[in-house]
């Protein structure tokens, strides 16, 4: 009895501190709700974050901010950061397999040769605009422009051919900066044929400018990411935004 009784008397002392400690953890679960942090890739490459207490949501883990930035709460970083919820950018993924490094390797050879090709896009068209203003438009000119998008089409569709094809990777953010590439020169060669039947390039900018800024910046936040879970691949090229 005397030590059923001292069992007692210990559970008691211990109940109110096993209360204590689930109260305390819920006020850090509830408060890990409120701080964000939020990361917005820069329009020259790179990324800004920052980090804020959001009392003034009425509930919490609720906060979304507008693409491509991203938000996460603080509580869902830090099961991300110890390996229980990962959230697929950090810098060492749960499991890298041969397919990931494979495709890593090809999206970064595409994206250079995307940004090779935009390089090439702007020097050819500054060389036309000079020949324009200095000969005025003639056959010539025309002929040399039309030839040119032609081959800024073919190009670009040929990358894109190589982006789409069939891959075994499972790196989810891997596989969806594949996709952003793809979408991102599947727009230039869409605003290239809009040229060459005759649109405006106003026209073509107010359609698309907009489009090709945002797929590049989430590109850019993607590839901040994947350079440094893939240092093998040496390649790699933020695209332009503009």
């Amino acid at each position: 009895m005397e030590m059923a009784g001292r069992v007692f008397d210990r559970m008691l002392m211990i109940i109110p501190l096993i209360g204590g400690a689930l109260f305390f953890l819920a006020v850090i679960a509830i408060n890990g709700g409120y701080v964000y942090k939020t990361t917005c890739p820069r329009p020259t490459g790179g990324n800004d974050s920052s980090w804020s207490y959001n009392i003034d949501d009425i509930v919490p883990y609720t906060r979304t901010v507008s693409p491509p930035c991203s938000t996460h709460s603080a509580s869902r970083l830090a099961l991300s950061w110890v390996g229980i919820w990962s959230l697929g950018h950090g810098a060492t993924p749960v499991k890298i397999t041969t397919a990931d490094k494979q495709e890593a390797v090809a999206l970064g050879a595409a994206t250079k040769a995307t940004a090779d090709e935009y390089a090439r896009e702007n020097a050819a068209s500054a060389a036309i605009t000079k020949e324009m203003q200095a000969k005025g438009v003639t056959r010539a000119l025309e002929d040399k422009l039309v030839a040119f998008v032609k081959g800024s089409i073919t190009k670009w569709g040929a990358i894109k051919a190589r982006v789409d094809q069939p891959t075994s990777a499972s790196d989810k953010q891997l596989l969806e900066a594949r996709q952003l590439l793809s979408t991102f020169v599947g727009y230039l060669a869409t605003s290239d044929r809009l040229l060459l039947s005759g649109t405006s390039g106003k026209d073509v900018n107010a359609q698309y400018g907009g489009k090709l800024v945002t797929t590049a910046r989430r590109l850019q936040y993607d590839l901040a990411f994947l350079k440094a879970r893939y240092p093998q691949v040496k390649d790699w090229t933020n695209l332009p935004s503009k």
